[in-house]
């Protein structure tokens, strides 16, 4: 719901400068600065839609990217792939030679995950904070290694998810 309004705003074919004043408005209050940082605790509990609310945050307000680097999105990032990493380690060990353990997916949410990667990398940042996001996506990218050997040896199965993982690794 709100994800698509913040699409649509982004869509319009009106005056940018009025789209950004009304996402700053929204988004400079003090409690919207408290709801992105619960928004990105949802990222570990694996809520699939969060991750394109805080693309729109980021994508809309031109603190949108600073204001996610602050709120700890990264960590959540690298908890939830820290997760899935350590599941799938026990999961795969428990079903050596196993033909199912070849099919196994990636979590649904990884998309969502590396596309707000991609969106916070390309953004606008202070040295340091760019510099701690670099650092907390290589770390998010040794959890995920095995999906993206997965993805990259079973191509062009999940094309898309593919090439943004390649995309966030490039």
């Amino acid at each position: 719901g709100l994800s698509s309004l913040f699409g649509h705003l982004n869509s319009l074919e009106t005056d940018d400068s009025m789209v950004e004043l009304f996402c700053s408005k929204l988004f400079t209050l003090e409690s919207v600065r408290k709801s992105a940082s619960r928004l990105s605790q949802l990222i570990a509990a694996d809520d699939n839609y969060v991750a394109d609310l805080l693309q729109q945050i980021v994508l809309l307000h031109s603190d949108g990217a600073r204001l996610l680097a602050k709120s700890g999105i990264t960590s959540e990032l690298l908890s939830f792939a820290h997760s899935y990493a350590t599941e799938e380690k026990k999961y795969l060990a428990s079903h050596m030679g196993v033909s199912g353990a070849a099919s196994l997916k990636s979590p649904p949410a990884l998309n969502g995950h590396l596309s707000l990667l991609n969106v916070l990398l390309s953004s606008p940042l202070p040295s340091s904070d760019r510099t701690a996001l670099a650092i907390d996506t290589m770390k998010t990218f040794k959890e995920y290694s095995r999906a993206g050997e997965r993805l990259l040896q079973s191509y062009p199965a999940e094309t898309e998810l593919t090439t943004i993982f390649l995309e966030t690794l490039y």
